[in-house]
C-alpha cells in the first residue's frame, strides 16, 4: 500500500477519474437504451395503425355482406310480389302491387349503389393497407439494423464498465482504508466529486476559501487535508 501523501492523493484522483468515466458510461448506456425504447415505440405505433386499418376493412366487409343479404332478401320479395301480381283480381289491388314492386326496385337500386360505394371504399382500403405493409417491412428492417448497431454499442459499454471496475479494483488496493471509507461515505452524501483540487486557496469542490495556514500546509504535501466546508479530500493543484 502506498503511504506517501502525494502518491495517496494521486491514487484517489485516479479513482475519481475512473468513477467519472464509469458514471459517464452508465449515462451513455441509459441514453442508448432509450433509443431502443424509442425505436420499439415507433414500430409499435406503426403496427397499431395498421391493425386499426385492418379492423376498419373488416367492418367494411361486414357492411358489404349486410347489403348483400338485404339485396337477396328484397329480390326474393320482388319475385313473390310479381307472382302475386298475376293473381290479383281488381284494379286497386293491381295498382297496390305495382307500387310495392316499384318500392322494392327503388330500395334494391339504393342498396346496389351503397354496395358499389362500399366496394370502392374496400378497394381503396386494401390498396392503402398493401402500401402500409410494404412501408412497415422497410421500417422494420431499418429498425432491426439500427437496433443491432445499438446492441453492439451496449455490449461495448458493458465491456467498458467491466474494464473500469477491474481498473478500480486494482487502483483501490493502493489506497488507505481510511481514505476509501471517507470516499465512500462522502460519495453517498454529496453530488459530484469527492476529491477536489485547490487553486488560489479556493476549494474547487465547494468554491470556498480555505484558511491560509491550511493552504500553505497543502502545498507541502506533508499530510492529507479535508476541506473544512465540504469535507472533500483536497490537494494543491500547483
Amino acid at each position: 500500500m502506498v503511504e506517501n501523501v502525494k502518491e495517496q492523493i494521486d491514487v484517489m484522483v485516479k479513482l475519481q477519474e475512473i468513477e467519472t468515466r464509469r458514471s459517464e458510461t452508465k449515462v451513455d448506456l441509459d441514453k442508448i437504451s432509450g433509443q431502443i425504447n424509442a425505436l420499439d415505440s415507433q414500430l409499435a405505433g406503426f403496427e397499431k395503425e395498421m391493425q386499426e386499418k385492418e379492423m376498419a376493412l373488416k367492418e367494411l366487409d361486414k357492411e358489404y355482406r349486410a347489403y348483400e343479404s338485404d339485396l337477396e332478401e328484397n329480390l326474393t320479395r320482388l319475385e313473390k310480389s310479381k307472382e302475386k301480381l298475376e293473381s290479383v283480381k281488381n284494379n286497386k289491388e293491381y295498382q297496390s302491387m305495382l307500387k310495392e314492386i316499384d318500392d322494392i326496385k327503388i330500395r334494391n337500386s339504393q342498396i346496389e349503389d351503397k354496395m358499389i360505394e362500399c366496394l370502392n371504399t374496400i378497394d381503396e382500403a386494401e390498396k392503402n393497407i398493401d402500401v402500409m405493409k410494404n412501408e412497415y417491412s422497410e421500417v422494420a428492417q431499418k429498425i432491426k439494423i439500427e437496433k443491432e448497431d445499438i446492441y453492439k454499442q451496449i455490449e461495448h459499454g458493458k465491456n467498458k464498465l467491466e474494464d473500469l471496475q477491474k481498473e478500480w479494483d486494482i487502483v483501490s488496493q493502493s489506497a488507505r482504508s481510511d481514505l476509501m471509507k471517507h470516499y465512500t461515505e462522502l460519495k453517498e452524501k454529496i453530488k459530484g466529486n469527492v476529491v477536489a483540487s485547490v487553486k488560489n486557496a479556493v476549494c474547487e469542490g465547494c468554491h470556498m476559501n480555505i484558511p491560509p495556514q491550511m493552504y500553505n500546509e497543502l502545498q507541502r504535501f506533508d499530510s492529507l487535508k479535508y476541506c473544512p466546508f465540504c469535507q472533500r479530500l483536497i490537494y494543491w493543484k500547483g
